[in-house]
């Protein structure tokens, strides 16, 4: 789920849910190019928050193609 910043230069939230799956590689390539949020609670081991600016979201939609709420792994 993408949240977008409240001001033009905010970087927006981009909330990945992989659940059941584990620590996927999707989520260490997440982890490896973007900064996270720190908003979620560590026990909740499913989910992970990350911000990303519009180079950062550019760059993701190139990289990670798919319909929304799924990405190609």
């Amino acid at each position: 789920m993408l949240i977008h910043g409240k001001a033009e230069r905010e970087a927006a939230q981009l909330f990945v849910a992989y659940g059941i799956r584990g620590d996927t590689p999707v989520m260490r390539r997440l982890r490896e190019r973007l900064p996270v949020c720190g908003v979620i609670d560590a026990s909740y081991n499913g989910t992970e928050c990350f911000l990303v600016d519009s180079e950062a979201l550019r760059a993701l939609e190139e990289e990670f193609p798919g319909q929304m709420g799924y990405v190609m792994p």
